[in-house]
């Protein structure tokens, strides 16, 4: 379960990386998103460094859409983790509870995200 990283301003509660065995908190992702991981654990997904020893990775190996649950079935070749992204059910960036987050590759992710409208919802405001 994870933990909010309080700093100076109220407003600016960022949740833990959804990341096993990860404390830090997550970062953003451009300037109104927040990724799910930190830092350190989006730089390892991606091979630019190591994961850091007793943390592993929550994103699973394919899409978890293969089950339907997006109204049809992912059929997606997936041939390395980048074509796989972590998407918050709720379309709440700041829910990183292990049960509010999925696996879904770009193309299921992008659909679920639009029929949704989740780019509509909880914009993080920039105050830099």
């Amino acid at each position: 379960m994870p933990i909010l990283e309080v700093y100076s301003n109220v407003q600016d509660v960022l949740p833990i990386c959804i990341n096993y065995g990860c404390e830090r908190p997550v970062t953003k992702s451009g300037k109104y998103k927040l990724r799910p991981v930190c830092w350190k654990c989006h730089q390892a997904s991606y091979g630019a460094r190591q994961l850091e020893e007793g943390v592993t990775f929550f994103k699973k190996t394919y899409c978890e859409n293969i089950d339907s649950r997006l109204g049809y079935e992912c059929t997606t070749y997936i041939p390395y983790s980048g074509a796989l992204e972590l998407d918050h059910k709720d379309g709440n960036q700041k829910n990183n509870f292990q049960d509010n987050i999925q696996t879904l590759c770009k193309v299921c992710h992008s659909y679920k995200s639009h029929i949704n409208q989740d780019y509509k919802k909880n914009k993080i405001v920039d105050n830099t």
